[in-house]
């Protein structure tokens, strides 16, 4: 790939930091449902009741990072123009003058209008915002 400046594969910890609210909100849906059936089973004011909620609650917020991982198997390539992301099989374009960031503190960024989070390294969206400073000087400069 020309003008390649960096790919990188997510890893957990990218995963599990920045990933998308949805997700985040999927994970609580199946907790819900999992302390809605251990309660059918037995009264909540047992110990054996009490572990099985905290170790559902690791269980199911640990793991998530690791199913989307093999699920999605995200990829971000960055070029001198354009940023590609790949999930799922599904490869996304993005030319670099469509992508700017929409929050200081996290890898929020809007890609063609829209908020994504982008579940990558502290270097990557290093290289991200440089190249995407060196598009805003070269833009000015004509």
């Amino acid at each position: 790939m020309q003008d390649l400046i960096r790919r990188e594969s997510s890893t957990y910890m990218d995963i599990f930091q920045k990933r998308p609210t949805r997700y985040r909100i999927y994970e609580t849906l199946v907790y819900m449902a999992v302390m809605f059936v251990l309660a059918g089973y037995m009264p909540a004011d047992t110990g054996l009741y009490k572990v099985l909620a905290v170790l559902s609650a690791v269980v199911i917020i640990g793991c998530a990072p690791i199913l989307y991982r093999k699920v999605l198997t995200p990829e971000y390539i960055l070029t001198k123009k354009e940023l590609i992301i790949r999930m799922s099989g599904n490869e996304r374009v993005f030319p670099l003058q469509e992508v700017e960031r929409a929050s200081d503190w996290k890898a929020l960024f809007r890609l063609q209008g829209k908020k994504e989070p982008l579940m990558v390294s502290k270097d990557f969206l290093w290289e991200l915002d440089d190249q995407l400073e060196k598009m805003k000087k070269n833009k000015k400069k004509r």
